[in-house]
């Protein structure tokens, strides 16, 4: 069973995925729900649509590492010029690519320099600034994954509902608003092993704790900061 606590410190209500889609537009950014996407793929309703052509489009990927070789050396087995964005200039991707930008996603001019080269763009990582891909929507630049999709991605309270709206099993779980809200956990978890991660920044197991939460919840070692949190039953 999946919970959601809807206001801090008041009971949690139970959610489905009728419920999902609607807890997923509040807890959205505002930014990203008066854009008016058509749904919570990413789909983007301004950018282009026509079909990119090798000899004719370039692609563009923002990130250099692994993943992002092997777009670049699919995309030039196809015939397509492609350009790579990355913060770090010792990365695998360069030297694939036949425009590799080396600069911070905050830089002006590299943001312009890649706007006017690339016709589509893909991103290696959820960990790409959610801002930047706005920026190249707001380019009438296809991004795929859009800016809704990597919003989601980026915040594991969205990524559960995404998962219920579309009927895909998660484990039972709850969201928190605040490290107040723990005690709700209890009630809707019951005394076993949990997970307790904030929503954001915590990839590769950082800022995320294993719990029993009669026992441990309130330790001093918990020391999540985050406005949002996701307590996750672990399967015993």
């Amino acid at each position: 069973m999946n919970f959601v606590s809807t206001m801090p410190n008041q009971p949690t209500q139970t959610y489905d995925a009728k419920h999902a889609k609607a807890l997923l537009e509040d807890l959205l950014p505002e930014r990203l729900v008066a854009r008016n996407h058509p749904d919570v793929r990413g789909v983007h309703t301004h950018a282009r649509d026509e079909i990119l052509v090798p000899g004719v489009h370039t692609l563009g990927v923002l990130g250099g590492d692994q993943i992002a070789r092997y777009f670049l050396m699919a995309a030039k087995q196809r015939g397509f010029r492609t350009v790579c964005w990355s913060e770090l200039e010792a990365v695998p991707a360069n030297g694939i690519c036949d425009v590799f930008i080396h600069a911070p996603y905050s830089d002006e001019a590299a943001l312009q320099q890649f706007i006017d080269e690339v016709d589509g763009v893909t991103i290696e990582y959820e960990s790409v600034p959610l801002e930047l891909v706005l920026e190249l929507e707001d380019a009438d630049l296809r991004v795929r994954p859009g800016s809704k999709g990597l919003a989601i991605a980026q915040d594991r309270a969205l990524e559960r509902l995404f998962f219920v709206s579309e009927h895909i099993p998660v484990a039972p779980h709850l969201i928190l608003h605040n490290k107040h809200d723990i005690s709700l956990a209890m009630e809707a978890l019951g005394d076993v092993p949990c997970v307790l991660k904030a929503s954001r920044f915590n990839r590769d197991g950082r800022n995320q704790h294993q719990v029993i939460f009669s026992s441990q919840c309130y330790m001093p070692h918990l020391s999540i900061r985050a406005n949002i949190m996701l307590a996750v039953k672990v399967k015993v």
